[in-house]
Order: C-alpha cells, then sequence, then structure tokens
C-alpha cells in the first residue's frame, strides 16, 4: 500500500466527522474501540491541556480506521460553549505532537519539521460561541 495522500487523508477526517461533531468533553475517557479500529488515545500525559483560564481544551487524538488508514488530530473543546472543533490533522500517528497554551487564546502545536498538517476550514482562528482561539504550528 502506498504512503497517505491528501486523498486518504480526506478521507479519514470525513469518517471521523463524527469525533468532529460529538462533544469533547468525552475525550478523556477515550480508548481503543473493541472492533479494534477508532480512537487509539487521546488522554495520556501531555496529549490533553486546558487553556490557562479553562476556557478551552486541546487534546491530540489518534484514530485507526483499519486497513493502514491512521490519522493524528489536534482537538479543541469548548466546554461553556457546549461545542469543540477539529483543529488540525495528519496521516498516521505517533508523530510526538506536543501541545501549549501560550496565551488563554493561544495554542502552539509544535511538531516534527516536515510533518504536513492540514487545517481545518477556519484556519487558523477558530470560534465557538464568544470564544475564539489562535493555533499557530511550530516545527521542533
Amino acid at each position: 500500500m502506498g504512503g497517505f495522500t491528501l486523498g486518504r487523508v480526506r478521507r479519514a477526517l470525513r469518517r471521523s466527522s463524527i469525533i468532529l461533531l460529538a462533544p469533547l468533553a468525552a475525550l478523556p475517557s477515550c480508548s481503543r474501540s473493541s472492533n479494534g479500529g477508532g480512537l487509539l488515545s487521546c488522554s495520556l500525559e501531555g496529549n490533553r491541556v486546558a487553556s490557562p483560564d479553562g476556557w478551552s481544551i486541546a487534546c491530540i487524538v489518534e484514530s485507526d480506521y483499519g486497513a493502514g488508514e491512521r490519522m493524528t488530530q489536534v482537538m479543541l473543546d469548548f466546554p461553556e460553549e457546549r461545542c469543540g472543533s477539529g483543529a488540525v490533522a495528519t496521516a498516521g500517528i505517533g508523530h510526538g505532537l506536543k501541545l501549549r497554551w501560550l496565551t488563554p487564546d493561544t495554542l502552539e502545536v509544535r511538531h516534527p519539521s516536515g510533518l504536513e498538517l492540514n487545517r481545518n476550514a477556519s484556519g487558523e482562528i477558530l470560534q465557538c460561541g464568544r470564544r475564539k482561539v489562535r493555533v499557530v504550528l511550530a516545527s521542533q
């Protein structure tokens, strides 16, 4: 099977739309589904980070859809606004992404140099109700 293509990432994103639409507050308890597919991890140390003011929670979600299709996403949860959003995604898992809040409304996603991260349609600024978060990408 060939490498990951943009088409495969898009297909995996479509398959994960239930994750993007589901309340993200449930993410700390997620694990691999019983059929061997689905979420791999999201609550490991360092994968879930609350903003300094507690308004937003960022989480790294690794998913396995079977047949070699795996994906890593950075998700944002806005518990007070009762919504969430995917911020960035990339093909594969185990990339060593790191999350850090620079300010209450700026999240830094550190990634290996050369790793292609795809932003969601909103781009760098994500909004949920009254809350806006700027997501900056920084290679390590």
